[in-house]
């Protein structure tokens, strides 16, 4: 009995955990987003680049941070597809090339929105 007991509490912190780190990846993709639509697109589209600069190195440094919390839930080919195109948006930005910089954050903005459906709790998901 007491073997059930501690099994069913490791499972339902197993679950819990879970639950807490998918809503935390729920929440720095949300960030990740919302930065590219209310800072960065917006900076390059008024062509200041020094402050589109600054927006990027921010979405780096927080894709960077939870690249590892990431990897518990995304498959790696994402994330380095992610990481491939932040290295592009990157060179465009200090080139200043607002059109290819705004082509290649629409897609991550796509492939970002795309990996937080596909990690939802969901009937699709699940079959």
């Amino acid at each position: 009995m007491k073997a059930l007991i501690v099994s069913i509490i490791i499972f339902l912190l197993i679950i819990f955990l879970w639950f807490f780190l998918l809503n935390h990846m729920d929440q720095s993709l949300h960030e990740l987003i919302a930065i590219i639509e209310n800072n960065l697109e917006p900076a390059i589209l008024q062509n200041n680049w020094e402050e589109a600069e600054e927006e990027f190195l921010l979405i780096k440094e927080i894709w960077h941070q939870h690249t590892s919390l990431y990897s518990f839930f995304i498959d790696e080919a994402s994330l380095i597809e992610v990481s491939y195109s932040n290295a592009r948006i990157h060179s465009y930005i200090k080139g200043k090339s607002s059109v290819l910089a705004l082509s290649e954050l629409s897609f991550v903005k796509e492939h970002l929105q795309a990996l937080h459906q596909s990690e939802l709790i969901s009937i699709e998901n699940i079959f």
